[in-house]
Protein backbone atom coordinates (compact mmCIF):
# COMPACT_ATOMS: atom_id res chain seq x y z
CA UNK A 1 0.00 0.00 0.00
CA UNK A 2 1.22 3.51 -0.76
CA UNK A 3 -0.23 6.98 -0.96
CA UNK A 4 0.28 9.88 -3.31
CA UNK A 5 0.37 12.32 -0.41
CA UNK A 6 3.48 12.67 1.73
CA UNK A 7 2.93 12.51 5.49
CA UNK A 8 4.61 15.18 7.59
CA UNK A 9 4.89 14.52 11.33
CA UNK A 10 5.21 17.70 13.43
CA UNK A 11 6.46 17.08 16.95
CA UNK A 12 5.20 18.78 20.10
CA UNK A 13 6.95 20.84 22.74
CA UNK A 14 8.00 24.46 22.98
CA UNK A 15 11.56 25.74 23.44
CA UNK A 16 13.49 23.41 25.76
CA UNK A 17 11.10 20.47 25.60
CA UNK A 18 13.25 17.34 25.16
CA UNK A 19 11.11 15.17 22.93
CA UNK A 20 11.63 16.41 19.37
CA UNK A 21 10.77 14.32 16.33
CA UNK A 22 12.73 11.33 17.60
CA UNK A 23 10.97 11.16 20.95
CA UNK A 24 7.55 12.04 19.58
CA UNK A 25 7.39 10.00 16.38
CA UNK A 26 10.40 7.74 15.81
CA UNK A 27 10.96 5.93 19.11
CA UNK A 28 7.23 5.41 19.82
CA UNK A 29 7.03 3.70 16.41
CA UNK A 30 4.67 6.02 14.56
CA UNK A 31 7.06 7.07 11.79
CA UNK A 32 8.49 3.54 11.28
CA UNK A 33 4.99 2.04 11.11
CA UNK A 34 3.89 4.53 8.46
CA UNK A 35 7.04 3.91 6.41
CA UNK A 36 6.44 0.16 6.58
CA UNK A 37 2.98 0.76 5.12
CA UNK A 38 4.50 2.60 2.16
CA UNK A 39 4.05 6.21 3.19
CA UNK A 40 6.59 8.87 2.32
CA UNK A 41 7.22 10.20 5.83
CA UNK A 42 8.95 13.44 6.82
CA UNK A 43 9.76 14.49 10.39
CA UNK A 44 11.00 18.08 10.20
CA UNK A 45 12.32 19.86 13.25
CA UNK A 46 10.68 22.99 14.60
CA UNK A 47 12.47 26.28 15.34
CA UNK A 48 14.53 26.00 18.52
CA UNK A 49 13.68 29.50 19.76
CA UNK A 50 10.69 30.87 17.83
CA UNK A 51 9.66 34.45 18.43
CA UNK A 52 6.04 33.86 17.43
CA UNK A 53 3.69 31.25 16.03
CA UNK A 54 4.05 33.03 12.69
CA UNK A 55 7.72 31.98 12.80
CA UNK A 56 6.61 28.40 13.40
CA UNK A 57 4.13 28.52 10.54
CA UNK A 58 6.68 29.92 8.08
CA UNK A 59 9.26 27.33 9.07
CA UNK A 60 6.83 24.46 8.51
CA UNK A 61 5.52 25.98 5.28
CA UNK A 62 9.08 26.14 3.94
CA UNK A 63 9.44 22.41 4.67
CA UNK A 64 6.10 21.61 3.02
CA UNK A 65 6.96 23.65 -0.08
CA UNK A 66 9.80 21.23 -0.84
CA UNK A 67 7.41 18.28 -1.22
CA UNK A 68 5.90 17.04 -4.45
CA UNK A 69 2.24 17.47 -3.41
CA UNK A 70 0.08 18.82 -0.59
CA UNK A 71 0.84 16.86 2.57
CA UNK A 72 -1.08 15.09 5.26
CA UNK A 73 0.18 17.04 8.27
CA UNK A 74 0.09 15.11 11.54
CA UNK A 75 0.88 17.28 14.55
CA UNK A 76 1.28 16.68 18.28
CA UNK A 77 0.45 18.97 21.21
CA UNK A 78 1.93 22.47 20.63
CA UNK A 79 2.91 21.31 17.16
CA UNK A 80 -0.78 21.63 16.30
CA UNK A 81 -0.37 25.41 16.41
CA UNK A 82 2.48 25.23 13.89
CA UNK A 83 0.43 22.95 11.63
CA UNK A 84 -2.69 25.09 11.75
CA UNK A 85 -0.67 28.28 11.27
CA UNK A 86 0.89 26.80 8.11
CA UNK A 87 -2.53 25.64 6.89
CA UNK A 88 -4.00 29.10 7.45
CA UNK A 89 -1.14 30.96 5.79
CA UNK A 90 -0.26 28.52 2.97
CA UNK A 91 -3.39 26.40 2.39
CA UNK A 92 -2.13 25.10 -0.96
CA UNK A 93 0.59 23.13 0.88
CA UNK A 94 -1.69 21.21 3.25
CA UNK A 95 -4.07 18.52 2.03
CA UNK A 96 -5.44 17.45 5.41
CA UNK A 97 -4.54 17.59 9.09
CA UNK A 98 -4.46 15.14 11.98
CA UNK A 99 -4.21 17.09 15.23
CA UNK A 100 -3.08 14.77 18.00
CA UNK A 101 -3.57 15.83 21.61
CA UNK A 102 -3.92 19.57 20.90
CA UNK A 103 -2.29 21.67 23.62
CA UNK A 104 -4.70 23.63 25.77
CA UNK A 105 -3.93 27.31 25.29
CA UNK A 106 -6.40 29.12 27.54
CA UNK A 107 -5.82 27.64 30.99
CA UNK A 108 -4.60 29.87 33.85
CA UNK A 109 -2.69 27.16 35.69
CA UNK A 110 -1.03 25.73 32.58
CA UNK A 111 -0.09 29.16 31.24
CA UNK A 112 1.41 30.20 34.59
CA UNK A 113 3.57 27.08 34.66
CA UNK A 114 4.60 27.58 31.04
CA UNK A 115 5.46 31.22 31.69
CA UNK A 116 7.71 30.27 34.62
CA UNK A 117 9.43 27.60 32.52
CA UNK A 118 10.01 29.92 29.57
CA UNK A 119 11.32 32.71 31.80
CA UNK A 120 13.75 30.22 33.34
CA UNK A 121 14.84 29.28 29.82
CA UNK A 122 15.71 32.93 29.15
CA UNK A 123 12.81 33.77 26.84
CA UNK A 124 11.95 37.46 26.92
CA UNK A 125 8.52 38.40 28.33
CA UNK A 126 7.25 39.92 25.06
CA UNK A 127 7.93 36.66 23.22
CA UNK A 128 6.22 34.69 25.97
CA UNK A 129 3.17 36.95 25.64
CA UNK A 130 3.02 36.18 21.91
CA UNK A 131 3.38 32.43 22.40
CA UNK A 132 0.96 32.16 25.32
CA UNK A 133 -1.73 34.24 23.69
CA UNK A 134 -4.76 32.77 25.51
CA UNK A 135 -6.39 31.52 22.32
CA UNK A 136 -8.13 28.13 22.14
CA UNK A 137 -5.25 27.08 19.90
CA UNK A 138 -2.17 29.16 20.51
CA UNK A 139 -1.26 31.29 17.52
CA UNK A 140 -4.64 31.43 15.81
CA UNK A 141 -7.69 33.61 16.33
CA UNK A 142 -11.16 32.01 16.14
CA UNK A 143 -11.83 33.67 12.77
CA UNK A 144 -8.63 32.16 11.38
CA UNK A 145 -9.64 28.70 12.55
CA UNK A 146 -13.08 29.11 10.96
CA UNK A 147 -11.39 29.90 7.62
CA UNK A 148 -9.34 26.68 7.48
CA UNK A 149 -10.95 24.62 4.73
CA UNK A 150 -8.93 21.41 4.91
CA UNK A 151 -10.36 18.23 6.47
CA UNK A 152 -9.17 17.94 10.07
CA UNK A 153 -9.18 14.88 12.33
CA UNK A 154 -8.84 15.62 16.04
CA UNK A 155 -7.29 12.97 18.29
CA UNK A 156 -8.04 13.65 21.97
CA UNK A 157 -5.66 12.78 24.78
CA UNK A 158 -7.12 9.80 26.62
CA UNK A 159 -7.00 10.15 29.52
CA UNK A 160 -6.90 13.92 29.39
CA UNK A 161 -4.28 15.84 31.35
CA UNK A 162 -3.98 19.53 32.33
CA UNK A 163 -2.00 20.38 29.17
CA UNK A 164 -4.30 18.47 26.79
CA UNK A 165 -7.90 19.08 27.85
CA UNK A 166 -10.85 17.43 26.14
CA UNK A 167 -12.59 20.81 26.07
CA UNK A 168 -9.88 22.05 23.68
CA UNK A 169 -10.81 19.29 21.23
CA UNK A 170 -14.49 20.19 21.62
CA UNK A 171 -13.80 23.87 20.97
CA UNK A 172 -11.70 23.09 17.90
CA UNK A 173 -14.42 20.77 16.61
CA UNK A 174 -16.80 23.70 16.83
CA UNK A 175 -14.47 26.23 15.19
CA UNK A 176 -12.91 24.19 12.35
CA UNK A 177 -15.46 23.80 9.53
CA UNK A 178 -14.43 20.29 8.42
CA UNK A 179 -13.28 18.79 11.71
CA UNK A 180 -14.20 15.39 13.08
CA UNK A 181 -13.11 13.72 16.30
CA UNK A 182 -11.45 10.31 16.26
CA UNK A 183 -10.59 7.75 18.88
CA UNK A 184 -8.46 9.17 21.68
CA UNK A 185 -5.03 7.84 22.62
CA UNK A 186 -2.37 8.75 25.16
CA UNK A 187 0.24 11.16 23.76
CA UNK A 188 3.02 9.26 22.03
CA UNK A 189 5.66 10.48 24.51
CA UNK A 190 3.84 8.73 27.38
CA UNK A 191 4.63 5.15 28.34
CA UNK A 192 0.91 4.40 28.21
CA UNK A 193 1.01 4.96 24.43
CA UNK A 194 2.20 1.35 24.09
CA UNK A 195 -0.64 -0.63 22.57
CA UNK A 196 -2.20 2.41 20.84
CA UNK A 197 0.22 2.62 17.90
CA UNK A 198 -2.05 0.73 15.52
CA UNK A 199 -5.02 2.91 16.39
CA UNK A 200 -3.13 6.12 15.68
CA UNK A 201 -1.70 4.82 12.42
CA UNK A 202 -5.22 3.85 11.34
CA UNK A 203 -6.44 7.37 12.06
CA UNK A 204 -3.67 8.83 9.91
CA UNK A 205 -4.59 6.42 7.11
CA UNK A 206 -8.17 7.69 7.16
CA UNK A 207 -6.94 11.17 6.24
CA UNK A 208 -4.59 10.21 3.38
Amino acid sequence: MSTDRPVVLVHGGLYDEPHGADGCWERPGVAPALRTLGYEVHTPGRPARPQSWADEGRHLADELARLRSPAVVVAASDGCSAALRAAADRPELVGSLVLCWPATGDDDEVDAAERRRLLTAGVDPATIDRLLDREVQRGLRPDELRAIAQPVLLVPAEPEDPCHRLRTVAELRHLLPRATVGLGTPPSVHRSFDGHLGALVSLVHVMT
